[in-house]
């Protein structure tokens, strides 16, 4: 094992809302052997200066224009040093001890390449709303069809650099939206993850974040990675499961316009609440 033990990018772009939140959850892990890299994409909110405050505990750092975050990925794990890679977002957090739990699961199964843990998401405002924890069984690459059962999240990922060459030994910069999932799929075809029973990370969702704001797009990307991964059968899997997620939240949407319907008889705001059927 390399001096370093971990390397950890932190991609950010305008975060400096939460950037500073993001950096301290890394530092105080207290485990040796961790660098970290920030690669800025040319932020103008402040996020600079957030970063300069803090140059002194960073193994390199760079704030310019470029091709998107899963460039800015690339750029970190070119620099980085570590026998062991990551990235968290810079609105994400790991969680106290995560690092600690994730060297005791490394030192008692040493041939495993990588790991997934688990956390909870939070809203813009800090707000606890679910918890996620890794996914039991997760063994091959196929799984990952079936991402409502089989969804992991990557702040709570760690893959060994090794792995990581062997499955390409980047991070595809044509993807904007699912370039985790392509990346899982990759590593999933050369080796089966461990399961860390530590929650690891905090997963921000938040109006400015790319996950909240994928939709159309980002769904397009994930079935274009799974056909590419799996077969069309696979991908068309995902639209149908999509269709039926949609149809099952239309219907929910249907039985509370009847519960509400008494209550909101003859507002003026009832047509353009529940549609032509708030008549009458």
């Amino acid at each position: 094992m390399s001096k370093t033990w971990l390397s950890v990018v932190v991609p950010s772009y305008n975060q400096a809302a939460y950037l500073e939140h993001t950096l301290q959850s890394i530092f105080s892990q207290g485990e040796p052997g961790v660098e970290v890299l920030v690669v800025d994409g040319g932020s103008t909110d402040g996020s600079a200066d957030i970063i300069r405050r803090h140059a002194d505990r960073l193994a390199w750092w760079v704030s310019e224009k470029d091709r998107g975050q899963s460039h800015a990925i690339n750029k970190g794990f070119e620099r980085a040093q570590g026998a062991w890679l990551t990235w968290l977002n810079s609105d994400d957090l790991w969680l106290p001890g995560s690092l600690k739990a994730l060297r005791e699961a490394q030192t008692s199964e040493p041939e495993r390449q990588w790991w997934i843990g688990g956390g909870h998401f939070i809203d813009e405002q800090g707000r606890r709303f679910r918890d996620y924890s890794a996914p039991k069984g997760l063994s091959s690459a196929a799984q990952l069809s079936d991402w409502k059962q089989f969804w992991f999240a990557q702040p709570s990922t760690f893959f060994q650099r090794s792995l990581f060459a062997e499955a390409g030994d980047s991070v595809r910069e044509d993807l904007h939206y699912a370039m985790d999932l392509d990346l899982w799929l990759r590593l999933l075809a050369k080796a089966p993850p461990g399961m860390l029973t530590h929650a690891v990370s905090v997963y921000r969702m938040h109006s400015a974040g790319k996950t909240q704001s994928m939709s159309v797009p980002g769904e397009a990307e994930i079935v274009q990675v799974l056909a590419a991964h799996l077969g069309i059968d696979a991908a068309l899997d995902r639209v149908r499961n999509l269709a039926a997620e949609r149809d099952e939240l239309q219907q929910f949407r249907l039985r509370i316009q009847e519960k509400l319907r008494p209550l909101f008889a003859g507002h003026r705001l009832m047509k353009k609440w529940f549609g032509q059927g708030g008549r009458g």
